[in-house]
């Protein structure tokens, strides 16, 4: 039957789309992080769902004639800049060389989706579409495993949908954590009061999912989002209630192995899944010593061959972690946006993935303190910072610096700096328009 349905989607999908390319980019948007195919046991799962949509879009962007001009900034360099080093990283790459391009053929598509966004989507509606895509992909898979674990007594064990990039538990928290500020923002905008409700439902979901997801990225990416909200919300006191009703319930509501994990966070050094994480990080610098220019390639670090090879000099960096006492069968994951990007990508690649993070960040800060009278920029901007504060923060733990809701985000964050720059400049030139006027009047007063 989801086969079926999934069947039919796709017709009515490619319709809307060639009418409407910035439909194409949210439901591109939809299909990368939701991932219907993963959905269904059928003929259905070797439909290429997101490939087909994403070249629809693009056919409907060329031929349609009623889009507008496409956003380009800063952000939008720094993305070529490292399209073009990671496509240089993959040449050289010291690893596998088909794992490196197989890696590589998802960092293009991804980087793609970025440029789809900031060449269709340059109104607020398209903008609101492509948040409403997004945080329905992530909050039906939020909803569906916090359900369940509600539903269970906490026994049920959360993940994502699986072969996706946000098939583990904590790739699914730290998704999560970045729609939150999303999911807020639709709910504060939204007039709709029923609608206002499920989206309550929603969030409140996802917050289960993510505690029940027993990541400790998650559980402090949520303490992050609280925090934020708490210091620039209005409702302080509902939201210092609320957190307070949550802290008080937990004793009671989760098990102790939840607090056994997070106790792991005050005791990291002694824990082995963290020894695992600092070899790799020991191994990504070691490797970035080696190659500081290109790094070592997509997934180089995850090679045992590589990794066996770096593994008798570990001890350089015993003096910040003691790690010498240990020795995994395999290659660990880095476990962290940036090591990894230092152990793929090299010094150089480091620079400009930090610059281009950097960048969006300011771009959205930009968007908020320009947005004059428009509340919706502002707040739309703001709630963006905090998606990119939380990936910033919780990516520290985890391997995912090419996420694509990421460089949705990214995105995003060119759009409404352009829109803010627009408007910046339709008011100084009113201001240009009148100050003639005035001086008329003066000089005859």
């Amino acid at each position: 039957m989801r086969d079926l349905f999934l069947l039919c989607f796709l017709p009515v999908a490619i319709y809307f789309i060639f009418r409407r390319p910035f439909i194409g980019v949210a439901l591109s948007a939809w299909t990368s992080i939701f991932a219907p195919h993963t959905w269904v046991w059928g003929f259905g799962t070797s439909l290429r769902v997101n490939l087909v949509i994403t070249a629809v879009t693009v056919l409907s962007f060329i031929i349609n004639k009623r889009e507008g001009k496409g956003a380009f900034t800063s952000a939008s360099i720094w993305m070529l800049v490292l399209f073009v080093w990671g496509t240089l990283a993959t040449m050289f790459t010291e690893g596998i060389s088909t794992v490196a391009w197989f890696e590589w053929d998802v960092f293009w598509k991804i980087i793609f989706l970025f440029f789809m966004v900031t060449m269709v989507i340059n109104t607020r509606h398209r903008v609101e579409v492509v948040l409403w895509a997004v945080a329905i992909a992530g909050s039906l898979i939020g909803c569906n495993e916090g359900l369940k674990y509600i539903i269970s007594g906490a026994g049920h064990i959360i993940v994502g949908p699986p072969g996706t990039r946000i098939g583990d538990r904590n790739d699914l928290a730290l998704a999560l954590n970045m729609l939150l500020p999303v999911c807020f923002f639709l709910y504060n905008s939204t007039k709709h009061q029923l609608l206002k409700k499920i989206m309550l439902g929603v969030i409140i979901a996802n917050i289960v999912c993510i505690i029940g997801s027993f990541s400790r990225g998650g559980f402090i990416g949520l303490c992050i989002v609280a925090f934020f909200y708490f210091l620039k919300g209005k409702n302080k006191i509902l939201i210092l209630t609320g957190s307070l009703v949550v802290a008080a319930a937990l004793p009671s509501l989760m098990p102790q192995s939840w607090f056994d994990r997070m106790n792991t966070i005050e005791t990291a050094t002694e824990d082995m899944s963290f020894i695992g994480r600092v070899q790799a990080w020991k191994q990504a610098v070691l490797m970035a010593n080696d190659h500081p220019v290109f790094g070592g390639g997509f997934k180089a670090g995850q090679n045992t061959y590589l990794w066996r090879l770096y593994e008798p000099e570990f001890e350089k960096f015993d003096h910040i972690v003691q790690t010498s006492h240990v020795s995994f069968p395999f290659a660990k994951a880095a476990h962290s946006i940036y090591f990894q990007v230092l152990g793929d990508l090299g010094y150089c690649g480091l620079f400009i993935y930090l610059m281009l993070l950097l960048t969006a960040y300011r771009h959205l800060g930009y968007a908020a303190s320009h947005a004059g009278e428009d509340e919706w920029l502002r707040n739309v901007a703001n709630s963006l910072k905090v998606s990119m504060i939380v990936f910033g923060v919780s990516g520290a733990l985890l391997s995912q610096p090419y996420f694509d809701l990421t460089f949705v985000v990214i995105g995003l964050s060119v759009v409404l700096c352009t829109m803010a720059r627009k408007r910046v400049s339709a008011t100084a030139n009113a201001g240009a328009a009148v100050a003639p006027v005035l001086q008329t009047l003066s000089g005859k007063s």
